[in-house]
């Protein structure tokens, strides 16, 4: 009995969980929404994709093309959390390829991060672009293009992780 109410409760979080994903890049698509609830909606999907079966989830709602969209207006804090939500979707092959459809707009975002936010954004950010640069040579040409080679080397210098 008690199995069978687990796996009805199941279900519904289940059929719930697209709804939620969708109410969180709702809130990051918003156009003029508030400071706040950016705050809250990067926060909430953060939070969410550091759950492997969550990350599939946050791509079929749209978090790639809001994170894009949102990625250079975050403030400090919250440009971290979603730095570190662009990683944690790159790290699956549809996140990289959702990614990589839009490299000619989120390859110069997150060169231009390395190195001006914190040691912890550079981190994300240089991760975000392994993973992109591991999955297409297109990518790989717009990462060189852009001057990731110079932060390169300033990163090692600068002793980063």
């Amino acid at each position: 009995m008690e199995q069978r109410r687990f796996r009805c409760w199941e279900r519904k979080l289940k059929s719930n969980a697209h709804k939620i994903f969708k109410g969180i890049v709702g809130i990051l698509s918003f156009p003029l929404a508030y400071p706040r609830a950016l705050k809250i909606g990067i926060k909430a999907l953060f939070a969410l994709c550091l759950v492997k079966q969550h990350r599939h989830k946050a791509l079929t709602a749209g978090a790639v093309e809001s994170l894009i969209d949102r990625l250079a207006e975050f403030e400090k804090c919250d440009s971290k959390r979603a730095l570190a939500s662009v990683e944690l979707l790159c790290r699956i092959p549809s996140g990289s390829a959702d990614f990589a459809a839009h490299s000619f707009t989120v390859v110069p975002i997150l060169v231009k991060i390395i190195l001006k936010i914190s040691d912890r954004a550079t981190e994300y950010a240089a991760g975000a672009l392994l993973s992109l640069c591991s999955a297409s040579e297109l990518t790989q040409r717009e990462t060189l293009a852009t001057g990731l080679l110079t932060k390169l080397l300033l990163l090692v210098q600068s002793d980063c992780t």
